[in-house]
């Protein structure tokens, strides 16, 4: 069954709206995503994040793991990586991938890459992270799974 939200970040769907940035335009956000009660699979505390520039898009290429080739574009200043289509905004079908894994948010200028308490990790560069910036090029590892982060 396919993910409903992947037509809502796959490289071929439309960004958002210019009326639909006005909501997020001079506003920082706190998003708490929902609390799970499985072990390892819920969030690691509210993040922040500013508003998404309507010129800013970046990508996230799977380059190995189940989802191999799938290629979404980053057009909402928080997404949530996972193993459940309910929750997370890109659904990995990868055991080893927790319900609530990881988390990209954008925040003062750059995006982040949070670990949601994840059970196996969450690794940027092949190192453990809890948090730490992207930039372009930057290699995430999220259970079987690598993700290559492209700014556009």
């Amino acid at each position: 069954m396919a993910n409903p939200n992947d037509s809502l970040l796959s490289s071929d769907a439309p960004a958002f709206a210019d009326g639909d940035l006005e909501d997020y335009a001079h506003e920082t956000r706190v998003v708490r995503p929902a609390a799970v009660d499985e072990p390892g699979g819920g969030p690691a505390g509210d993040i922040k994040v500013d508003a998404l520039p309507a010129n800013v898009r970046p990508r996230l290429e799977i380059v190995a793991g189940p989802n191999s080739g799938k290629v979404y574009i980053v057009n909402k200043p928080l997404l949530i990586i996972g193993r459940v289509p309910d929750v997370a905004d890109i659904v990995l079908r990868d055991e080893a991938t927790s319900r609530h894994h990881a988390a990209i948010g954008y925040r003062a200028g750059q995006f982040l890459l949070y670990d949601m308490g994840s059970s196996n990790g969450t690794f940027l560069a092949g190192e453990k992270v809890t948090a730490a910036p992207l930039r372009h090029g930057s290699e995430i590892s999220v259970g079987n799974s690598i993700i290559i982060f492209w700014m556009s």
